[in-house]
């Protein structure tokens, strides 16, 4: 024994270790201490100034502890590739301020981010206002996007179709007090689509409208504050029969309406009367429209009045469409669009009254007056070649009135 400690404290020395530790290592005691018996033992999560108080606390109940690394050795060697740049993910959802305002693009991509970018910044230059709803709000306003502030909010979509769930119910108050990188597109067992707040490319319009084909329930699609893009030839839900839609970007209406052969029902909130209602009147005479027995189309009080007017050519358009294919149609209402002339109006009534199946008209603050060349004109009609269109009218700032093309005329409060 004593030959062996003479060989360590020579190695401790020739190793340069001070000679106060070789002694101090000399006078120690070799005696084995009491070994402390412990009931059992716990492996807990090491946490710099807990765990310590911990382990005591356990010790003096007999409970011997041991802490371990969240970060282990595997962890750290079992990673065979770098992390993909942001620029290069693919799946993301990614955020374009504006530098004249507070608004901001959010878009979604299933290719790379850097290559939807170019795309974005190409179309801005070349003026590209009817696919890309960023080339629309800067050449519209004047303002530049902010390229250097792009982000990529979150990779985290979810499609939630059949799942058990209820439109108005514990999940869509749910999403909405969520982050607004989390998408979640939800189709409820009431046969609605609900599509908020989500700007979907090309390759994921086209795969979220592939999927829906399956779900024969579909009958109701309800989109808002969204932007899709769909191809020349989009997939076709011909089970859906009611469109809602409302603050929806103009460039979706074309693929949107083509994309559903069976409509019947359409209400759509519109952020642009003018720019909108043509859009909507060409694909319509595109697709047919036969089977169409509701049309609403609403320019809410928040638009600026001249987002709300719209041109002769555009009424006549639309008188066009409903005279020609909508050999089904039972309600048009149009509320809060204001034609400049009444006479539009009165070409509007003649076009309805074509319609067989057409019983009513609804004109809600469309740039009507009391005593207008519109009232006049539905007054004047002569009884024997009215038909039974009830066409009800609303001034700006005036009750409701029902004027009757029924076989008497009559002005009357409803």
């Amino acid at each position: 024994m004593q030959r062996e400690r003479t060989r360590v404290r020579s190695a401790l020395s020739l190793n340069g270790y001070p000679r106060r530790f070789i002694h101090n290592t000399k006078n120690r005691s070799s005696e084995p201490r009491d070994q402390k018996v412990y009931k059992t033992f716990t492996v807990l999560p090491y946490i710099d100034g807990v765990s310590q108080q911990l382990k005591r606390r356990l010790e003096s109940h007999g409970i011997r502890t041991v802490f371990r690394s969240d970060t282990t050795l595997r962890q750290q060697l079992t990673r065979p590739k770098d992390p993909i740049p942001p620029h290069r993910r693919d799946g993301i959802v990614y955020n374009i301020p504006c530098k004249g305002c507070d608004r901001s693009y959010i878009g979604e991509t299933a290719r790379p981010i850097k290559e939807r970018i170019t795309e974005h910044k190409r179309d801005v230059r070349l003026r590209r206002t009817d696919n890309s709803a960023v080339a629309e709000h800067a050449w519209d306003n004047q303002h530049q996007p902010d390229w250097d502030g792009v982000q990529c909010l979150s990779q985290e979509r979810h499609w939630l179709l059949g799942c058990g769930t209820e439109s108005g119910g514990r999940l869509r108050h749910h999403i909405t007090g969520l982050n607004k990188s989390l998408r979640v597109i939800a189709l409820h067992d009431n046969g609605q689509l609900l599509v908020e707040k989500c700007q979907l490319s090309t390759e994921m319009t086209t795969r979220l409208w592939s999927c829906l084909r399956s779900f024969t329930p579909l009958n109701h699609l309800s989109i808002s504050d969204s932007s899709l893009s769909f191809p020349p030839s989009p997939p076709e839900l011909p089970s859906v029969t009611k469109l809602s839609a409302e603050r929806v970007t103009s460039q979706s209406y074309e693929g949107l309406l083509s994309s559903l052969p069976g409509l019947r029902y359409i209400g759509i909130t519109i952020d642009d009367a003018e720019r909108n209602i043509p859009q909507i009147t060409a694909c319509l005479r595109r697709t047919g429209g036969q089977q169409l027995t509701h049309i609403k189309l609403t320019a809410p009080s928040s638009l600026l009045s001249e987002k709300k007017s719209v041109s002769r050519e555009t009424m006549r358009g639309l008188g066009l469409l409903i005279s020609e294919q909508t050999k089904n149609l039972q309600v048009l209402w149009l509320y809060g669009v204001k034609c400049t002339d009444e006479e539009d109006l009165v070409y509007l009534i003649e076009c309805c009254r074509h319609v067989k199946t057409m019983p009513e008209l609804w004109l809600q603050w469309c740039g009507t007056r009391e005593g207008g060349k519109l009232e006049s004109h539905l007054k004047g009609l002569d009884k024997s070649s009215s038909g039974n269109l009830s066409v009800h009218v609303q001034h700006r700032g005036i009750r409701p009135r029902l004027l009757s093309t029924d076989f008497t005329w009559s002005l009357f409060m409803v």
